[in-house]
């Protein structure tokens, strides 16, 4: 087979629809020839591997929901759209899956190739590891989970674009909001006004589903009279840090190319590359980030990479405001993360 191309091939995917990340595999597959089956993996809910489910992971649970997803993909597979000899399964998180699809999958192609990508630590999927048996090839995002389940690793993808953009802000940061995590909170408040008041452009803000904008000041007014750590400053919704206008992700995108640096967070418990960054990245640009795992990459440049930690105000001002060019070399290991790479490598090889 041209490792190049997925001519005539049909794949099998599922996927959740976070950050409508299905979309562009889907693009890509067909551009590379291939036949995409799209299957969202959000249809059945609750996901008893999903840490944020509060039913503990039980054997009655996991039963419950092997016979939901038994149930689905008999009525999938009946279906024209479904009813095929799938060359490849590519599945993101590897959630709802059952004995029945592995089965009915090798039933209609024995040779059927069943790659799993992880973009998500196992700490975040309970016992995800074991439904790994399943699969020929697994890959992660995340080192940890590389070197404690001998997986393969591969950061999320990032999408080329042949537009010219013309700049807009210094600086790009775009995260959620969540109470529990004043941390992240606080580093893009300081941020956000260190680069203002130095006459800088910014589009720093944490968004929040504020469906009701008097709900959620009077939440906030609470903590702050029974001295939660949770409370946050209401001026902060007024001068537009918190913000109920989401971004699309076509949207978040377009203001990365439009940006001179990103500034970028990960959850604590992960220490792979978020998709911002990886976009970032894409793009050329420098990135201001929480994750000190950066300096275990091949392609860590101190020049594009600032690690933030405790602010140093003149440090970070100037990090921001130097001239950067990417290296070459770098370049060139950054292609392999391109999405039609990322692709064929984890199918085709």
């Amino acid at each position: 087979m041209n490792k190049n191309s997925l001519e005539g091939k049909k794949i099998l995917f599922l996927s959740p629809k976070y950050m409508n990340i299905y979309k562009d595999v889907i693009s890509c597959i067909n551009k590379l020839g291939g036949e995409v089956s799209w299957v969202s993996s959000d249809l059945i809910s609750p996901n008893p591997y999903l840490v944020s489910v509060k039913n503990r992971l039980t054997e009655e649970n996991i039963n419950k929901f092997n016979e939901k997803c038994e149930l689905l993909w008999k009525d999938l597979f009946s279906q024209k759209e479904y009813n095929k000899k799938y060359d490849y399964f590519f599945t993101i998180d590897g959630l709802m899956i059952c004995p029945f699809l592995f089965k009915e999958l090798s039933t209609r192609n024995p040779d059927v190739k069943k790659v799993l990508f992880l973009y998500d630590k196992n700490d975040g999927m309970q016992e995800i590891n074991s439904t790994y048996h399943y699969y020929d090839a697994i890959y992660t995002f995340d080192l940890g989970d590389r070197d404690k389940y001998h997986l393969k690793f591969m950061p999320i993808y990032w999408v080329p674009s042949d537009s010219v953009n013309n700049i807009r802000y210094d600086i790009f940061g775009f995260a959620s909001y969540n109470s529990r995590k004043p941390d992240r909170t606080k580093m893009f408040n300081e941020v956000n006004k260190i680069c203002k008041a130095k006459g800088l452009s910014t589009f720093v803000k944490l968004y929040y589903p504020m469906k009701n904008r008097m709900v959620f000041c009077l939440k906030n007014i609470i903590h702050y009279l029974f001295n939660h750590k949770s409370y946050t400053p209401l001026s902060y919704i007024k001068e537009g840090l918190i913000t109920g206008q989401s971004l699309s992700p076509d949207d978040f995108r377009q203001t990365i190319r439009e940006s001179r640096v990103i500034l970028d967070t990960q959850a604590p418990y992960q220490d792979g590359l978020t998709a911002r960054f990886m976009w970032a990245l894409g793009e050329g640009k420098k990135i201001i980030t929480t994750n000190s795992s950066i300096t275990r990459y091949p392609f860590y440049d101190p020049k594009q990479f600032y690690i933030l930690h405790d602010i140093d105000v003149d440090e970070l001002l100037n990090f921001i405001v130097e001239p950067f060019v990417v290296l070459e070399d770098n370049k060139l290991m950054i292609e392999q993360y391109r999405i039609d790479n990322w692709i064929l490598k984890m199918l085709c090889e």
